[in-house]
C-alpha cells in the first residue's frame, strides 16, 4: 500500500462523510444497485467479487447476503469502521483496507470488480489510468469491472451552482460548485448548518472525464471491450444520463 498521504481525499471520508452523504443512501437502494450491477456484467451466481472503495458497506453486505464471494475495501478507515459496526462478523467477513492505487490482493482471483459512485478523478490522469490497470490485475481472464461515475457532459449539462440537502435530523448541507473547463476539474465547496453547531466548511475536486476518455484509458489498461450504459440497470446512455462502464478483460 502506499504511504502517500496527501490529497483532500485522504481525510474528506470520515465521520463527517458518514454523518452528510450516508442519510441519502438507504440499504434497499444499495441492494438493488449493487444486484443490478453483477446482473450487468454477467457476474456468475455466487462469484467472487471485489468492491472497492466499498465505503461503509452498503454494497458489499447486500452481495454477501445474496451469496456472493465479496471483498470489501477502501482507504478510509473511518468507512471500514462504519461497515463493520452495521453489519456485524461473519456478513461481511473480509474487509481491508486498501488503497486502489496498490491493490494488496493476488493477481487473477475475482470475477468482477466495482468501482462505483464516481470514486475515480482524485488526484490525476496518470493514477487514474494506474488505479484501472490493478483493477485489471486482481481479475480473472474474463472478468469485468463496472464503472458508475459522473462526466464532464452531463455535468455541463445538468449542474447547478448551489444544491441544498435537508438531512433527517434536520441538518443542512449546502454545496457551492464550479467548473474549470481548462482542467475539466470539478471543485464543489460545502457548507454544512446545524441547529446548536458552529457550521462546518470542506472543499473537494474531482477531475471529469468525457466518456471517450475514459475508454480510451480502459482500452490502455487491458480491457479489450468497454461497454457504457445511462445506469446500473442497462438504459441507453445519453449526454444527460449518468455514465455507468461495463468493461471486460476479453
Amino acid at each position: 500500500m502506499t504511504t502517500d498521504d496527501s490529497g483532500w481525499w485522504h481525510t474528506f471520508f470520515d465521520e463527517y462523510y458518514l454523518r452528510t452523504y450516508g442519510p441519502r443512501q438507504t440499504s434497499e437502494v444499495a441492494s438493488q444497485e449493487a444486484l443490478a450491477a453483477l446482473a450487468l456484467a454477467d457476474t456468475p451466481r455466487g462469484g467472487r467479487v471485489l468492491d472497492l472503495p466499498c465505503g461503509y458497506g452498503r454494497h458489499t453486505s447486500a452481495l454477501v447476503a445474496a451469496g456472493y464471494c465479496v471483498v470489501g475495501a477502501d482507504y478510509s478507515w473511518a468507512q471500514l469502521t462504519e461497515a463493520r459496526r452495521r453489519w456485524p462478523r461473519p456478513e461481511l467477513e473480509q474487509l481491508v483496507r486498501a488503497d486502489y492505487r496498490h491493490i494488496p490482493l493476488k493477481t487473477g482471483v475475482f470475477d468482477t470488480a466495482l468501482c462505483l459512485y464516481s470514486s475515480l478523478g482524485y488526484v490525476d490522469d496518470t493514477t487514474d489510468q494506474q488505479v484501472l490497470r490493478e483493477y485489471r490485475r486482481v481479475l480473472k481472464s474474463d472478468g469485468r469491472l463496472v464503472i458508475e461515475t459522473m462526466h464532464r457532459d452531463r455535468t455541463l449539462l445538468t449542474s447547478q451552482p448551489r444544491t441544498f440537502y435537508e438531512l433527517p435530523d434536520g441538518a443542512v448541507l449546502l454545496e457551492e460548485a464550479q467548473f474549470d473547463p481548462i482542467s475539466a476539474t470539478l471543485h464543489i465547496g460545502q457548507t454544512f448548518i446545524a441547529s446548536g453547531e458552529p457550521s462546518q466548511k470542506r472543499q473537494y475536486s474531482v477531475r471529469l472525464y468525457t466518456v471517450s476518455e475514459l475508454v480510451n484509458m480502459l482500452h490502455t489498461a487491458g480491457f479489450p471491450r468497454v461497454d457504457c450504459f445511462g445506469d446500473l440497470e442497462g438504459a441507453p446512455f445519453t449526454p444527460r444520463t449518468l455514465l455507468t462502464i461495463v468493461a471486460r478483460a476479453s
